[in-house]
């Protein structure tokens, strides 16, 4: 029996699963129905949120247009535009100025006078007279920094008022720990973006806090509709469907593993224990895997130069690979200074791959190939696949081929045998015709395939799959299709290794 036939599970494994998928689904359902009340709760905050904004926003430009503010901001404007940091100022009568004087910078010709600050200036005078009107009385000198001070603690304590006036207008209590916050960002900022970033931190706070008493009213109704929402209705139907997809996964697990071990024993029975694996799946490709790597074989076959060479190894060449001829292709399609851009050593590592990939190491590699997929196929951790490949045959090897349909004959791989599991790939790839040859389309279904890739392929170029030497395969149809290429349907056989010989297919 060439394929081994999977007895169904138990039912109950099906029915638990039913029913485990139908409560997950409601939960789900339930889930998405929760999260949306939850979403429009939050949106209605978020609007009172946007009123609160606004309100203080509109209620700071009604502050500055107060005449104190904007006496105290002109005095500043003018010191800031005349003076220096710290550079003393005077006060100068002048009628066309707001409150009769102006702010100029204490300046004479004499050193005397600058030194000692005195003269006509009269800088004390002067100051004292500025300190009484913007409340900084008692300082022995006014300089721009001392009134640029002032006018921020001016702009907070207006801002502050605004923010609280307006938050009493809307009904929304502060606690103190949210009042710091405020002022804080108020402070910083001292303008219309910092009462932004003040109501931002109002609405994060309403947004995700839920320590209680933060809010009041029309917004505390909001958040407490919000917990009521979380704790009975999503919390809730979320812990249900973690729980469910847990049980879900669990049973999936179960079954998939159920479903291996029938795999194992049906594929066992079939094969007997003659041929059995020597080590277990993940040895085997521990051992392949070092065998690939030593001589760089990946990187030799997705090379032109390479392929060749390895090809003609199966047909008694004792020449191997020509590292220079490797480097000279991979430069050729990737540009001459590919190996100066961080990739010295790869260089260096190809010749020494070239070097070490000697026909008995081929042969190392095409028999570990198939002794991992096999010892995979037996554990049921590798499968059938199908893959695609096309080239071109004789038509005596067409013919031999449509002998072996329906029949116990079995093909055997001269060469390694390139497939890709993209059908379209392998119908537009251009393949170089020869006189006297056929084209024919393969479709083979497969466990032992090989899959290769390397550093240097082109970004979309598919991976390749190689069915080595040790593979058989049955015949199942030989047709001829539309433009007179020829489709032909393999299906592997698990044999084990160095099982009979085969019909040879010459690649």
């Amino acid at each position: 029996m060439p394929y081994p036939i999977i007895c169904p599970l138990p039912p109950s494994f099906a029915e638990q699963r039913t029913q485990v998928s139908t409560a997950l689904a409601s939960s789900r359902a339930e889930l998405r129905m929760q999260k949306a009340a939850l979403v429009d709760a939050l949106r209605s905050v978020s609007n009172t949120c946007t009123a609160v904004q606004s309100g203080i926003t509109s209620h700071v430009v009604e502050a500055r247009s107060l005449p104190a503010y904007r006496r105290l901001s002109a005095d500043v404007d003018a010191a800031s535009r005349q003076c220096k940091e710290g550079l003393p100022l005077r006060m100068k009568a002048d009628p066309a100025a707001n409150g009769g004087v102006r702010i100029v910078p204490l300046a004479s010709r004499s050193m005397l006078k600058n030194l000692l600050g005195i003269g006509t200036a009269k800088r004390a005078e002067q100051a004292q007279a500025l300190a009484v009107r913007h409340g900084m009385a008692g300082q022995a000198a006014v300089t721009r920094l001392t009134l640029s001070t002032a006018l921020h603690r001016a702009e907070e304590k207006m801002d502050m008022t605004a923010v609280a006036d307006t938050l009493a207008r809307h009904a929304v209590a502060v606690n103190g720990a949210l009042a710091d916050a405020v002022r804080i960002a108020v402070g910083e900022r001292g303008d219309e973006a910092g009462v932004a970033a003040s109501c931002r931190l109002l609405f994060d706070s309403l947004n995700a806090s839920v320590s209680a008493s933060d809010f009041t009213l029309a917004v505390d109704d909001a958040r407490q509709s919000i917990r009521m929402l979380q704790r009975p209705s999503v919390v809730l139907a979320g812990q249900m469907v973690t729980d469910l997809e847990r049980q879900l996964h669990a049973i999936d697990t179960g079954i998939k593993e159920g479903e291996r071990q029938q795999k194992v024993a049906a594929r066992s029975r079939a094969a007997g224990h003659r041929n059995a694996p020597v080590q277990s799946f993940s040895d085997e490709q521990k051992v392949l895997a070092q065998l690939r790597a030593d001589c760089e074989f990946d990187t030799m076959f997705h090379t032109t130069v390479g392929r060749r060479q390895i090809q003609k190894m199966f047909d008694g060449c004792a020449s191997g690979v020509s590292g220079s001829a490797v480097i000279n292709e991979i430069r050729e399609r990737h540009g001459d200074d590919i190996f100066d851009k961080g990739a010295r050593q790869f260089k260096q590592g190809i010749k020494c791959g070239a070097d070490a990939l000697t026909p008995a190491r081929l042969h190392a590699i095409d028999r570990q190939a198939y002794a991992t997929a096999y010892a995979g196929y037996r554990e049921a951790r590798v499968d059938f696949r199908t893959m695609h490949r096309q080239a071109d045959h004789s038509l005596a090897m067409i013919e031999t081929l449509r002998g072996m349909v329906g029949t116990q004959r079995l093909l055997q791989p001269a060469r390694f045998l390139s497939t890709s599991d993209s059908a379209l790939t392998v119908r537009t790839d251009p393949v170089v015709r020869q006189a006297g040859l056929h084209p024919v389309r393969f479709t083979l279904e497969g466990f032992s395939g090989m899959q290769t890739g390397s550093r240097w392929r082109f970004a979309g170029e598919p991976a390749e799959r190689l069915f080595g030497t040790q593979a058989r395969f049955l015949v199942q149809s030989v047709t001829k299709g539309r433009g007179g290429a020829w489709d032909i349907r393999l299906r592997e056989v698990p044999v084990g290794l160095d099982a009979e010989a085969g019909t040879p297919l010459q690649v």
